[in-house]
């Protein structure tokens, strides 16, 4: 996700913001049993939503509950004890039954920061900013519709090379692990968790597999009986399921070359840009492939097993004359080239309303070093980009009480 400055989008304050939130804050801090943390919660969203700029203890304090409060609010997102999975649990289930989300979609954000003390933090090389950033890189999981886009987990990119003073994570999901965490570990394991313990609808996992290993995760979602949709590269190796001229007789090529004898069965699929709200047509077509596997007894491990999940290369071109503009690789095979486009573009989605809500609330703003900590922080943030998105436009399907007492 590209690190663009921040919109001068106002949140809303007024109105049917107040029922909004009460019924949102209701729903989402059910787990948090003592009333002094579900009065901290509110106060800390409430400041993210309230103070201007960059969002300090300091400031959301002095907005929300006056300074003496700093203290207060600060071991509350440091050094409590409550437990932040079950509160993104019952967001997600607030939102898949209140917008109707068609897509998981997994992004990258990079949180550039000044030290190297805090969890996560390491330089890495930043390809759309081209140069190497000291940053934290953390994985959101975002429930999409062409409408409006939430996260609701995340994750951090942990290298394991943390030195003495690096605050490494002391959560039960991650004791006693190696302290490596892949962002194609992340991903699986925040998908996977959303779709066996969290209670909403399974939907298609979006994502771009140039940040990953595309292959292996696609084949874990696969296992997973999870359904992907991945950008990938031109030069990404794979071979025609019908070996005939396109495939080479099943020889693995790069995907661009691949698609470049089915162009001619494309036709023209219209679609909305998210970042400028503006009507495109691209040219689409698709052919059936399969990954290459360069280790045998990896398959079952790494790739989708062949036969029931075909899978599908969709490829873009903006123009009809040049290489294709982008590729997708998925195992929906039985959908349309028009909806499968349609469904890549969410990714833009996400950007967009990182840029104009995420940003704003503060979602790279966490001052501490601690992993708790950082992960209290995003959970709240969350909420409070879910607020801000939920009053700004009447996008809401069902009203969520009114589903759950039907």
């Amino acid at each position: 996700m590209e690190d663009r400055p921040r919109s001068s989008r106002a949140l809303p304050h007024a109105g049917g913001f107040d029922d909004v939130t009460g019924e949102l804050y209701a729903q989402v801090f059910a787990s948090l049993h003592r009333s002094d943390q579900r009065r901290r919660a509110q106060q800390y969203v409430q400041g993210l939503l309230s103070v201007q700029g960059r969002k300090s203890m300091r400031g959301i304090a002095a907005v929300v509950a006056g300074e003496s409060a700093e203290q207060n609010l600060h071991h509350f997102i440091s050094s409590s004890t409550w437990r932040w999975q079950p509160v993104r649990q019952a967001l997600a289930r607030y939102l898949d039954r209140s917008v109707a989300p068609l897509a998981w979609v997994v992004r990258s954000v990079v949180i550039p920061k000044a030290g190297r003390h805090s969890v996560g933090v390491q330089e890495r090389y930043v390809p759309h900013l081209g140069r190497v950033v000291n940053c934290q890189q953390a994985l959101g999981v975002w429930l999409a519709s062409e409408e409006a886009a939430c996260p609701v987990d995340w994750r951090l990119v942990l290298s394991g090379d943390g030195g003495r003073d690096t605050p490494w994570p002391r959560t039960t999901s991650v004791r006693g692990r190696t302290g490596v965490w892949t962002p194609e570990a992340c991903a699986l394991d925040s998908v996977t968790g959303m779709a066996s313990t969290w209670g909403i609808t399974r939907r298609p996992v979006v994502f771009d597999g140039r940040e990953v290993d595309a292959a292996r995760l696609a084949g874990r979602l696969a296992a997973a009986g999870l359904s992907f949709l991945a950008r990938i590269d031109g030069t990404t190796p794979l071979a025609a399921a019908d070996a005939g001229p396109a495939g080479g007789g099943g020889t693995p090529v790069p995907a661009q070359r691949l698609v470049q004898s089915v162009k001619r069965t494309g036709r023209p699929v219209g679609w909305v840009d998210h970042s400028g709200d503006l009507h495109r047509v691209n040219l689409v077509a698709t052919i059936q492939v399969t990954l290459p596997v360069a280790d045998p007894s990896a398959r079952a491990a790494a790739l989708p097993a062949p036969g029931p999940r075909p899978l599908l290369l969709l490829a873009e071109w903006n123009d009809a004359r040049r290489w294709p503009t982008r590729l997708w690789l998925t195992d929906m095979a039985g959908a349309s080239p028009g909806a499968l486009l349609r469904l890549s573009r969410l990714i833009r989605r996400v950007d967009k309303d990182f840029s104009e809500v995420s940003d704003h609330v503060g979602m790279r703003d966490f001052e501490g070093r601690s992993y708790e900590g950082w992960n209290r922080h995003t959970t709240l943030a969350s909420i409070a980009h879910a607020a801000s998105m939920l009053t700004a436009a009447d996008i809401r399907s069902t009203p969520y009480a009114e589903e759950k007492s039907a």
